[in-house]
């Protein structure tokens, strides 16, 4: 009798712990689990950024190491470049050459201009004179001979000032109308050394953004060719999460969303916290080498993964730095469902932009244009 009535006890308080468990169950999906959208198939993304040479050459120097820090702008390498170099002072030396000859130019003009001026003085008093000399002759006071010699200068003054005006138009026509340093030899010149630097200035591989080398793939003494991959740039500040979540899970998935993140590399213990960013727009095998075609007489219903971009707020630290491609646990908290569920066609990120001395190889060369044109030109 006592162990029927201890085992209806024990059934009984089975029952009650059941019951309890599913309450609990039931009240934790009512109050918390309907409202999360979970995946592990999520990863960390990131701006991975190949940096290639632009010109052929012998690596000479190397200037950093991988997993070293680089600044925007900071030279990477150096090619050897004893080719370009001498180029770029023969473009020098010719620009310096253009110069010399429009200022020689520009000389011959001032005293082709003397010139013109004497000679027009000159065929004026000739002229005067042969007036004068005809008066007389008609008056029997001047010989043939002298006046004949009289119109032979003036011929002869008319002569040459048409020469020396010829002279100085073909001088003027040289010149042209443009500003001296707009000549179309310093131009052409001009822009020779601006290819001569750009083609020596490519010999140094400047980091195109700040991050850390993530990979070598180059060194010393090596031979590279135009296009060939030297490295790889990570950078940190540009981080995000690409979680791949099921068909069924996007019904309630939303655009500002929290999320709260986990890794394995620092488990429960570190939590990130994130905003869902953007949605997909296309299935992960949209993208695929060689997408699905179901329009087959054979087809088997597959259920497809959407990556989601997810956003981390605030931005990583120093302090617990994640690896693109570290796995990751995703949970969204669908509360709020009144977001849009894609981007605003009007909101545009932040444009970004690469280092200005990794797409702008002129350098100072502007500056030692400048320099020469108003030594040996302007002054």
């Amino acid at each position: 009798m006592a162990s029927n009535r201890t085992r209806r006890r024990n059934i009984i308080l089975f029952t009650l712990f059941v019951g309890l468990v599913t309450a609990a169950a039931y009240f934790h999906h009512w109050r918390y689990g309907q409202w999360l959208i979970e995946t592990e198939n999520a990863q960390v993304s990131g701006d991975m950024v190949k940096v290639s040479a632009l010109t052929e050459g012998s690596i000479a120097t190397l200037e950093i190491e991988q997993g070293d820090y680089v600044n925007a702008g900071e030279v990477l390498l150096t090619l050897a470049g004893n080719d370009a170099q001498a180029n770029y002072q023969h473009a020098l030396a010719a620009l310096r050459l253009a110069l010399q000859e429009v200022s020689a130019l520009v000389a011959k003009r001032s005293g082709q201009i003397s010139d013109v001026a004497r000679m027009a003085e000159k065929y004026t008093h000739s002229q005067s004179e042969h007036q004068r000399k005809l008066k007389l002759a008609a008056d029997g006071l001047l010989s043939d001979e002298a006046l004949t010699a009289s119109e032979s200068r003036v011929i002869q003054n008319r002569a040459a000032l048409a020469s020396a005006t010829a002279q100085l138009t073909e001088i003027e026509r040289r010149l042209g109308s443009l500003p001296l340093h707009q000549h179309p030899q310093i131009t052409l010149a001009s822009q020779q050394l601006r290819l001569a630097m750009y083609r020596l200035n490519k010999h140094q591989v400047r980091a195109p953004i700040s991050g850390y080398i993530a990979k070598r793939y180059v060194n010393v003494g090596q031979m590279v060719d135009a296009g060939s991959p030297l490295f790889t740039i990570s950078d940190p500040a540009q981080r995000w999460v690409e979680a791949n979540f099921k068909e069924d899970q996007l019904r309630n998935l939303r655009i500002g969303q929290p999320v709260a993140i986990y890794s394995d590399l620092y488990g429960k213990e570190v939590q990130f916290s994130g905003i869902v960013a953007a949605p997909a727009l296309a299935t992960g095998a949209a993208f695929a080498l060689l997408p699905a075609h179901n329009a087959t007489g054979n087809w088997v219903k597959i259920l497809q993964r959407v990556p989601v971009r997810i956003e981390f707020s605030p931005s990583l630290d120093s302090e617990t730095p994640l690896p693109i491609g570290a796995s990751l646990h995703i949970s969204v908290d669908s509360h709020n469902r009144k977001g849009a569920r894609l981007t605003d066609p009007g909101q545009r990120r932040q444009l970004r932009s690469a280092a200005r001395e990794q797409i702008d190889y002129s350098g100072e060369i502007e500056q030692i244009i400048t320099d020469l044109i108003e030594q040996q030109l302007l002054q």
